[in-house]
């Protein structure tokens, strides 16, 4: 154990995070002199493509100037012509034969000058546009040669690389390549974690890892919920009333908006990234905390704070003591600051709850929670039992999980500039994640709990890993054909093929169905009328699709080389739905046409060895073109990001829909006795069938 982490807010500013900067910034000089970069021809290069981007924007004004300049002219022209002539005509009515003939003149001048100085200024126009595209050309070649210069270093950028530099920075956090059924077992028997089963969750990304040999996991989820929406529909009625005025009779129009209102529930999708820590000390202690809303807080707020809140502290533990209830023991910490802050008030079982929450415990937690940066107190903390739960934030806003990709680019600087800033970002923002708990002193302490695994496991990979990789595929090979919404994929394990796992894809959407709902209601006319409120009904469709993957010692730039191998493309075209495979953080994964064999599984280890041993020296990006090298980076952009669809929209419905809360329901449950529910589409069907 490092005595650094005693204190981690203090170690991370003192120790980490400077050391970290160091560590990401040599990786990428190593990185550099591996892929044999030429950072000063690239610099050079980049320079004067830059220069030319510049002399391309300015000759692009001057250009734009002198069309304005010629339309400008030519209107002038047109106009000064239109007069002249129309003084000459009036000139020759009047019988002024010399003033007329002057203008005939006038005329003349006019197209011969005009002509003249518009046909110098289009010669001026043309000259500069093949001016234009000739520094076009310059700069497409210039970037292209900039593309070239960087191919070998942008083809090395790999998966992993973020979490193995954690490690490499504290080496007490390992961080695992993929998340594999040992560690789930080890999770789950030892720790109770458990397979998640809800259909309206997918685990869209996963990072496992130790905390000095305690198992944690970095999750992101994709799901589901339902919310209440009111559907507004609204008519305007019109009636008119007589009646007489001295003796006569005066006819008053009149209008009323009548409205109806319906509540129907409609899918929402959201992500939500959270930390599962498993550690045995205290195993029999639940309690819940969250923000405080006391980041940067002054010591005489705080004073307030803590008196305010330690009355309620004292009538709590008084309650606690005068019921029968054995989990609400509260008993007052004795550091009313630290209790004011932190919470946790709802606690199972006080003794472990102070064998966790020592005096440093305590300071570290308080330290964190005060400062403001870089996040403050933003995060939820949750234990139950031998499972931790941390919840941030600011884990909401980052990718853990970026894509190489995301660090390609003509340009040595920008590309090193990007890759410290979201290697820095990474680490920080997984730091503070982790930071409550390695505040706490018993929980590295702890020693790991020893485990015999089992000699064979039913799969390869977690279930949590298998919907991770279904997600990283393009939505829409997945998505039941008729849906209008996103999909929750849910995998089910079907056979392992040796170091091959094949799983069962389901996809759980839904169908938007277009409805509307009558309702009766009176009118300041006397009469009752019927409002329609149109609304949409979300029906639950699904679509099955097999998927293969297997753990493979392999890397991005081998992968892109490999699958760009004939025999492997013929091989995977026989195999694969719409060439659907690809590789990451050590798995490959493709989207199956049929069921395989483990001969089809060893015919693709055969040609995809995952041997990791191919010379950067032999790629060709350098003899491709431009529209070449953002063809392939095109390709092997990352396609996970699902669409948000606006449903209503997408169903041309015109009806106002508002959000409602669930405590506000009642208001809106209309009338039974007066409604009447109508499938739209149900009635278009009945009319074509007519």
């Amino acid at each position: 154990m490092e005595d650094t982490l005693l204190e981690p807010l203090k170690g991370y500013n003192s120790v980490y995070k400077e050391k970290h900067k160091q560590n990401v910034i040599e990786y990428f000089d190593d990185l550099t002199n591996k892929a044999r970069t030429d950072v000063a021809g690239n610099k050079k290069t980049v320079d004067e493509y830059k220069k030319v981007l510049k002399e391309i924007e300015n000759l692009g004004k001057r250009i734009k100037r002198n069309k304005i300049l010629f339309g400008i002219l030519i209107i002038i022209l047109f106009v000064s012509t239109a007069f002249s002539i129309y003084f000459m005509i009036d000139f020759f009515k009047q019988k002024n034969i010399g003033l007329g003939i002057l203008f005939i003149f006038v005329i003349l001048l006019l197209l011969v000058g005009g002509f003249f100085l518009l046909n110098a200024l289009r010669k001026k126009i043309a000259k500069l546009s093949n001016l234009y595209k000739e520094l076009k050309k310059k700069a497409d070649e210039l970037l292209a040669l900039a593309w070239s210069q960087m191919a070998s270093l942008n083809a090395l950028y790999d998966w992993n690389t973020a979490a193995m530099l954690v490690t490499k920075t504290i080496p007490l956090i390992e961080m695992d390549q993929y998340f594999d059924s040992k560690k789930f077992d080890y999770l789950n028997s030892l720790y109770g974690f458990k397979e998640n089963e809800c259909t309206n969750i997918s685990t869209y990304d996963i990072q496992s890892g130790s905390i000095l040999g305690n198992p944690f996991l970095l999750c992101r989820d994709y799901r589901q919920d339902w919310v209440n929406k009111k559907y507004i529909g609204s008519i305007t009625i019109h009636w008119t009333t007589s009646s007489y005025s001295n003796g006569k009779r005066t006819t008053v129009n009149h209008s009323q908006t009548l409205t109806a209102e319906v509540v129907k529930p409609v899918p929402k999708y959201s992500y939500e990234t959270y930390l599962v820590y498993g550690n045995g000390a205290a195993p029999n202690l639940r309690f819940s905390r969250s923000p405080s809303g006391a980041s940067g807080i002054s010591d005489k707020a705080l004073e307030k704070r803590t008196k305010r809140d330690s009355k309620k502290f004292d009538k709590l533990a008084k309650e606690a003591l005068m019921d029968n209830d054995p989990t609400t023991n509260y008993t007052k910490l004795g550091n009313d600051k630290f209790e004011s802050l932190f919470g946790g008030t709802n606690r199972t079982n006080e003794r472990e709850f102070r064998l966790l929450f020592t005096p440093l415990a305590q300071k570290n937690l308080i330290d964190i929670i005060k400062t403001k940066e870089p996040f403050g107190d933003d995060f939820y903390f949750q234990k139950d039992l031998e499972l931790n739960y941390i919840e941030s934030m600011h884990s909401q806003k980052m990718d853990y999980w970026v894509n190489p990709t995301y660090f390609l680019d003509y340009d040595y600087e920008a590309a090193k500039k990007r890759f410290i800033e979201y290697n820095m970002k990474y680490f920080e923002s997984f730091y503070f994640d982790i930071a409550p708990l390695l505040s706490i002193p018993l929980y590295q302490q702890y020693k790991t709990k020893e485990y015999i695994y089992k000699e064979n496991y039913e799969s390869n990979i977690a279930n949590h890993e298998h919907e991770s990789m279904a997600n990283s595929f393009n939505p829409n090979l997945l998505r039941p054909n008729n849906a209008n919404t996103p999909s929750i994929l849910k995998t089910k394990f079907v056979r392992k093929n040796g170091c091959n796992d094949t799983v069962n894809v389901t996809a759980h959407a839904f169908r938007a169905c277009k409805k509307v709902t009558y309702f009766n209601k009176m009118g300041m006319d006397g009469r009752m009328h019927t409002i329609p409120v149109y609304w949409i009904d979300y029906v639950p469709v699904q679509r099955e699709t097999l998927m293969a993957v297997e753990p493979k010692q392999s890397s991005r730039y081998e992968f892109n080389n490999i699958k760009n191998n004939q025999g492997f493309k013929n091989f995977m075209n026989n195999l694969s739905m719409n060439n659907a495979y690809h590789y990451r953080h050590g798995l490959f994964a493709f989207l199956l046409l049929h069921d395989i064999t483990k001969n089809d599984v060893d015919g693709i280890n055969s040609i995809y060895k995952g041997s990791q041993n191919i010379d950067i020296k032999t790629s060709a990006a350098s003899k491709k073109s431009l529209e070449e090298i953002l063809r392939d980076i095109e390709e092997e952009l990352d396609k996970k990001d699902d669409i948000e669809i606006n449903n209503d929209s997408l169903l041309n419905d015109d009806s106002n829909a508002e959000e409602i809360k669930e405590e506000d329901l009642d208001k809106y449950n209309p009338i039974k006795d007066d409604e009447d529910v109508l499938d739209l589409e149900d009635e278009e069907n009945e009319e074509n069938e007519n």
